[in-house]
């Protein structure tokens, strides 16, 4: 099982444990579920790529999109890195038809919870 800190440089960890403390505090139970995924979690990263984090919260709203793009918006400033959500509810994610897609089998095999 890999663990986070094992593919994250140490800034990119601050700010994705950060990001997750922020989305915690002000989504509550709303907050279901956050990965890592993508070049990072699957091992074949460049200096120049993106943190790719699936974010499964209970309902997908307007506001919670947005709250959750400024949140990231607020670490990579902060933190000079670049977090890319993908935002799903989870009955969107747990969906038969995205289960088959490459994303989804991508998401679950290489995928790093935080």
């Amino acid at each position: 099982m890999k663990h986070l800190k094992n593919v994250l440089l140490e800034k990119e960890h601050t700010a994705v444990t950060e990001f997750k403390s922020t989305l915690t505090n002000k989504l509550g139970k709303s907050l279901l579920e956050i990965k890592l995924f993508g070049s990072k979690a699957a091992g074949y990263s460049t200096p120049h790529s993106d943190l790719d984090l699936l974010v499964i919260v209970s309902e997908v709203t307007v506001d919670i999109k947005d709250l959750i793009y400024d949140v990231a918006v607020e670490m990579n400033l902060k933190y000079d890195v670049v977090i890319s959500p993908i935002i799903y509810s989870k009955n969107t994610f747990d969906n038969d038809y995205l289960k088959h897609t490459y994303f989804y089998k991508a998401t679950e095999q290489d995928g790093i919870s935080i």
